[in-house]
């Protein structure tokens, strides 16, 4: 269960109401299916693209992976890879080119999934 008071997020578990970890060095988006491990964003987005994206542990809260870039959204694939919409040419421009790339946050290595387009990508919901 995640409590967002704004910039912290509170992570908790569900079955008790413990309070497991705090943060406010990111902003807590989701988990992967298996509930291991955290989708962390900035605490503070950025209006056009987040500048960082997180794998935390999430029972305890630390850091597993962390990646750097121009990112729009995230959403977990599986349960060690997420799936991120990235700017890859042409930041805040409108001919901007995204692609959806694939990391591994086990080792933090990415790859393209698509190939890079100009308009909107949207994960699916």
């Amino acid at each position: 269960m995640i409590t967002d008071g704004g910039s912290c997020s509170t992570i908790s578990e569900v079955a008790t109401g413990k309070q497991l970890w705090r943060t406010c060095d990111n902003m807590i988006r989701g988990f992967t299916p298996d509930g291991g491990t955290a989708i962390g964003g900035p605490a503070y987005p950025d209006g056009y693209c987040d500048v960082e994206q997180a794998a935390l542990n999430a029972r305890s809260g630390k850091l597993v992976r962390q990646w750097k870039g121009c990112f729009h959204s995230i959403t977990a694939e599986d349960d060690q890879h997420f799936l991120i919409v990235a700017v890859v040419k042409n930041a805040g421009e409108e001919n901007a080119s995204r692609a959806i790339i694939r990391c591994d946050f086990t080792n933090g290595e990415c790859e393209l999934a698509t190939k890079p387009y100009v308009g909107d990508l949207v994960l699916g919901s």
